[in-house]
């Protein structure tokens, strides 16, 4: 989302984006996780072991372990001041067949600090491992071990069909409750509120001696990643008719929406990383997002929007 400041311009963290299954994955915030599991088997027997709709649903990754010349670094969830956020949704097609649906970033100081990592791998599951077929074709094998609603993955280089090259060292993974999907879709900015006023979309606003015009998209996938695109024109006249200059800026970013009524954003426009938190609010095709948090502080607190309306398209 755009902060008023923002309209007037458009190592630990390389090395941990290597990740679950690309090998090159993947601010602080309200500490707000999908708090529920969802209904699924919790006890396996010995003479029945897990098929691919036991592993069904959400999980997120809860640590990353990888080597480093000084050894394994271990990344968690809200971990500070390294952190990971990332999911997997498991979706079986099959007995033994699924695809595992992940996405995942690192964090520094609670902001994004590495490239969004998006993709979709399918893999067969076996007894006590999953065979994972990477972007690049090579296997991927790894040990299971799921008690519960808990999952922990570790490598098996000894298996001959592992053809992976720097795997993680361990991946543990905690079934949720979804996320709910109320922003998913398209949206278009009505207005704006921030500590120096709001701002409505497509109408003509005096800033200092010129006078301005801001429209804006925001567009969320189905797996919560957004991109938002912000035009700013600028004009000589309080009708906003001759136009004097024009620019573009776009963020893109990773988002967890929780039950419809929470929603957090880290977002990144190639100058600036920032984190924001929203509650809720929907009438019709109309959302309001009221601000409840923001990084980085103190900052953020006098430019970060308040309110953000918008509605779809």
């Amino acid at each position: 989302m755009p902060t008023t400041a923002a309209l007037h311009r458009a190592g630990l963290a390389a090395l941990l984006a290597l990740a679950l299954v690309a090998g090159v994955p993947a601010c602080g915030d309200d500490g707000g996780s999908p708090d529920a599991a969802v209904d699924a088997p919790t006890d396996v027997a010995v003479d029945a072991p897990p098929v691919a709709s036991d592993y069904a649903g959400l999980w997120l990754m809860t640590s990353l372990t990888l080597s480093t010349p000084g050894g394994p670094v271990t990344v968690v969830r809200d971990g500070t001041p390294q952190g990971v956020r990332g999911d997997a949704l498991f979706v079986a097609t099959g007995a033994v067949t699924a695809t595992l649906r992940v996405r995942q970033v690192l964090l520094s100081s609670g902001l994004l600090a590495s490239d969004l990592q998006a993709f979709d791998a399918p893999l067969v599951v076996e007894p006590d491992r999953f065979v994972l077929t990477e972007q690049g074709g090579d296997l991927l094998v790894f040990r299971t071990a799921l008690t519960g609603d808990h999952l922990v993955l570790t490598p098996d280089p000894s298996d001959p069909r592992h053809t992976a090259s720097d795997p993680p060292d361990e991946v543990v993974l905690d079934r949720v409750t979804p996320w709910s999907t109320r922003a998913v879709g398209d949206w278009d900015l009505v207005s704006m509120t921030t500590p120096e006023g709001t701002i409505t979309a497509g109408s003509c606003t005096q800033a200092g001696s010129q006078w301005l015009m801001v429209t804006m998209d925001i567009t969320f996938s189905d797996r919560l990643l957004f991109e938002r695109v912000m035009t700013l024109r600028a004009f000589s006249d309080d009708a906003c008719t001759t136009q004097t200059a024009s620019e573009a800026s776009t963020q893109v970013g990773y988002a967890e929406e929780e039950g419809g009524v929470t929603l957090r954003l880290w977002g990144d426009d190639g100058e600036e990383a920032e984190y924001l938190v929203f509650s809720m609010a929907q009438t019709g095709d109309t959302l309001t997002l009221t601000r409840t948090a923001c990084l980085p502080t103190p900052g953020c607190e006098d430019t970060a929007p308040t309110t953000v309306v918008v509605q779809r398209p």
